[in-house]
């Protein structure tokens, strides 16, 4: 469910030339993901895997309607 809504939003981020936001938040969020997942793999095996990949879709899902948002604020002023 969290990845449609991500793919959705990050697409209409690119259809609204946002694409050097997504793809910085995209490169965030994946390292963050490396990171986590190198800790908790070896803690958790796969649970870590599944908390860490739901997590960063959620981040996902977060950041790009915020982007999204912040770029409607910008189109009603200018």
């Amino acid at each position: 469910v969290l990845s449609v809504g991500v793919n959705v939003f990050m697409w209409g981020g690119f259809a609204r030339h946002l694409d050097k936001q997504i793809v910085l938040l995209t490169l965030g969020v994946s390292l963050l993901s490396l990171g986590a997942n190198i800790v908790l793999i070896p803690r958790m095996g796969i649970t870590g895997a599944a908390i860490v990949s739901a997590a960063a879709q959620a981040a996902l899902l977060a950041g790009n309607i915020i982007v999204m948002l912040r770029s409607d604020r910008g189109m009603r002023k200018g």
